[in-house]
């Protein structure tokens, strides 16, 4: 797979602050935002399967409270929220830097007119 130039650099920028600096430095959370912000739709599409089975995998992932029209999986962030220990606003922020600009958190925050309940 051949991915553009500035998306490649902005990964290497990435993996070089988190192994200077640390995963949870302010200076590499801005670079993995960068490189999300580049990154195309196939990456995100193949990155965000792969951080739900990571959520998953790690048991920070609730049980889904429904699913969408397309029947993806729904989840409530009050549970993420509960489940991991912190705030709406923190959930929040962390999938925005996770996910970039991609519409991945569709299964997070849906119109609830849309969400065919489980529970």
């Amino acid at each position: 797979m051949n991915y553009p130039k500035e998306f490649l650099e902005a990964g290497i920028e990435y993996v070089c602050l988190a192994n200077d600096l640390g995963p949870d430095h302010p200076l590499t959370d801005q670079a993995l935002a960068a490189a999300m912000k580049l990154a195309p739709q196939d990456f995100m599409g193949r990155a965000f399967d792969e951080f739900i089975e990571t959520l998953r995998e790690l048991d920070m992932l609730p049980a889904p409270c429904g699913y969408n029209a397309d029947g993806v999986p729904v989840y409530s962030l009050d549970d993420l929220a509960k489940k991991n220990g912190r705030s709406h606003d923190e959930i929040r922020q962390d999938l925005a830097l996770l996910l970039g600009n991609s519409n991945g958190a569709d299964w997070l925050i849906s119109d609830e007119a849309e969400i065919h309940r489980t529970h």
